[in-house]
């Protein structure tokens, strides 16, 4: 709302400076001019400030000051994605390279640490030699999780989805009938 009015500031109030020394009586006229536009962008200012929800509550303290930085941090990311996509992009990849190097280390620490102590002594609730804890699988499907059912003992596969094949179905009696 007030965009309009301050083009007419900055520039009458830019265009007075030189001619204070040449023509002050112009210079007086353009600062006066410039003032009826900044009084209109200050009666602005007050005027949407007294609206409802103009001002939303702000946490004091240093809850207040950590808001205010998380913030100013989210907004330079922001910028800075906008600004640079593909330094962005490199930037996450190089991210996930160095996690994945992390990954592994931790695999293979894990490994190191069964080797050592044994899946009977490192899970006890475990029966039968040559069994795993919960995790990651044995090298053969290196990487890849599974879900452990404690009810059973078994180690099945995450449960997939099966694709819809019409053909494959049972029939199934109709209600009521035999």
């Amino acid at each position: 709302m007030a965009a309009p009015l301050v083009a007419p500031v900055t520039l009458l109030g830019t265009a007075a400076v030189p001619l204070m020394v040449a023509a002050p009586w112009l210079a007086t006229v353009l600062i006066a001019v410039a003032g009826t536009f900044s009084a209109g962008v200050a009666g602005t200012a007050r005027i949407t400030a007294g609206l409802p929800g103009a001002a939303l509550p702000w946490p004091e303290g240093p809850l207040g000051l950590l808001t205010m930085v998380l913030l100013s941090v989210l907004t330079f990311a922001g910028v800075w994605l906008a600004v640079r996509p593909r330094q962005v992009f490199r930037g996450v990849l190089a991210l996930h390279a160095r996690t994945e190097k992390v990954l592994d280390l931790l695999e293979r620490q894990l490994g190191a640490t069964l080797a050592r102590c044994g899946p009977a002594r490192c899970w006890p609730d475990r029966r039968g030699p040559g069994q795993r804890g919960p995790g990651l699988v044995a090298a053969a499907h290196r990487g890849r999780l599974r879900h452990c059912t404690r009810i059973s003992g078994r180690n099945p596969p995450w449960p997939q989805p099966r694709p819809h094949v019409p053909g494959l179905r049972r029939r199934t009696r109709p209600p009521g009938g035999t």
